[in-house]
């Protein structure tokens, strides 16, 4: 009878065959084991940036573009210093203080002040408070009142971080973001004002201030007493 056998060379077709199907069966797994390591490291940073921004560590960019209170004025650009020999008179408000009562911008005409709108979950806002503090020490005798108006946040929150930085100067709370908003037309925080002992706005500097900008700044209403 004829020998049926495969020849050497057939089997080793045969295996090279197998081994090629092989690969190919292996290389879809490698892909999809690497697209889901690619997905969890985005889930796990994704998480990490929410615990942070709640912790208000840092500002997502979620949150720049919905809590900052809008508005369709357009203010000078971010970092801008105002300067005015005679601006208009600063609006007035009403509004609850953080430590209780209620804070109204004109009982303290007859004293230069700084009008500060801040928040908890504005990183920057962290940063200069223990600035304006120093400065409310330095130049208390002098007149000068530093009022901060805590804007679209927890009141619990931002009485708390009021005891944390342990700040002494008046503080109020504008909730909803209406004086902020309506009469002031901010954009973004922080923001800060400087008014005269008449009550008329000097000047005003959009975004976060260290002690060298302060400084530069508190003669425009120091010296208009």
């Amino acid at each position: 009878m004829p020998d049926r056998s495969p020849s050497p060379g057939a089997q080793r077709g045969g295996k090279v065959t197998s081994v090629a199907k092989n690969a190919r069966a292996v290389r879809p797994r490698r892909t999809l084991t690497m697209l889901l390591i690619v997905t969890g490291a985005a889930l796990l940073a994704l998480v990490v940036l929410v615990l942070l921004d709640s912790a208000g560590l840092v500002t997502a960019p979620w949150s720049r573009e919905t809590r900052r209170p809008p508005t369709a004025a357009r203010p000078p650009a971010p970092g801008a210093a105002v300067r005015t020999a005679a601006g208009p008179a600063a609006p007035d408000f009403t509004l609850p203080g953080l430590e209780g009562g209620q804070v109204r911008l004109s009982q303290f005409r007859g004293r230069p002040v700084m009008l500060n709108f801040f928040a908890a979950w504005c990183a920057p806002c962290w940063k200069e408070m223990p600035v304006f503090q120093r400065a409310y020490e330095r130049y208390q005798p002098q007149g000068l009142v530093i009022v901060g108006v805590g804007v679209q946040d927890s009141k619990d929150t931002l009485g708390g971080m009021m005891r944390l930085l342990k700040l002494t100067f008046p503080t109020a709370y504008d909730g909803d973001g209406a004086v902020a908003v309506t009469k002031y037309r901010l954009r973004g925080l922080p923001a800060s004002f400087f008014i005269d002992g008449e009550g008329v706005l000097r000047g005003q500097w959009l975004g976060p201030m260290d002690e060298r900008i302060l400084e530069r700044h508190l003669p425009l209403i120091l010296a208009a007493r």
